[in-house]
């Protein structure tokens, strides 16, 4: 063989590993993700209350290796009760409260091993927050008084933080995650801190 085509030979076979390795290197990452779990809410304002019954779910779609699209909802649930007896009557106040959020925003991702992922996300969009609250005053065997009414709102809010995402396997994996909200109600906005863990699911 001739220096000439052991030349070609080599610079074919080049071509030919670097076109199987750049579709390898550009899937170094996961197109998207899919997370759910746990999370509770802390009213920090006006209203200092722990909403500790709550849910997750976000979808990402990864564009680059570092930047990604999210979209997250959650529930989070509480109910308040409350009993006062002065002067022989006695007080009885419900109210279950329900808030929902639904975001959506950016993400940006480190990825220095398959291992661990560190983000930060800055997200847009709604809170909606509902409360049945029923009441009445009894005594000696008689109710005085009774009133059970709802009332519900939905408002804009921001919400930024992030979290780490640490996988068992290429495909699935642990989150743990904390966010800063800012609601956004009449003039005026509640401070709420959230905190999230759950599952990963990379595909």
């Amino acid at each position: 063989m001739t220096h000439a085509r052991s030349l070609c030979l080599l610079i074919i076979l080049l071509r030919a590993s670097l076109s199987l390795a750049q579709p390898a290197f550009a899937q170094d990452y996961p197109k998207g993700e899919i997370s759910g779990g746990y999370q509770t809410l802390h009213l920090a304002s006006s209203v200092d209350e722990t909403l500790d019954k709550g849910w997750y779910a976000d979808v990402t779609g990864n564009l680059s290796r570092y930047f990604g699209i999210v979209f997250e909802a959650g529930g989070s649930y509480k109910t308040i009760e409350q009993t006062e007896t002065f002067g022989g009557a006695t007080s009885n106040f419900k109210a279950d409260v329900s808030l929902y959020q639904y975001m959506a925003g950016v993400r940006v991702s480190a990825r220095p091993n398959a291992t661990v992922t560190p983000f930060a996300h800055f997200l847009g969009g709604a809170i909606r927050t509902s409360a049945d609250v029923s009441g009445s005053v009894s005594g000696g065997g008689q109710t005085f008084f009774a009133s059970n009414t709802g009332d519900s709102t939905t408002d804009a809010a921001l919400q930024a933080g992030g979290g780490i995402n640490v996988m068992f396997t290429k495909t699935f994996g642990v989150r743990a995650g904390a966010d800063y909200l800012a609601v956004f109600s009449e003039g005026d906005h509640t401070n709420v801190f959230r905190f999230a863990a759950g599952a990963v699911v990379a595909f």
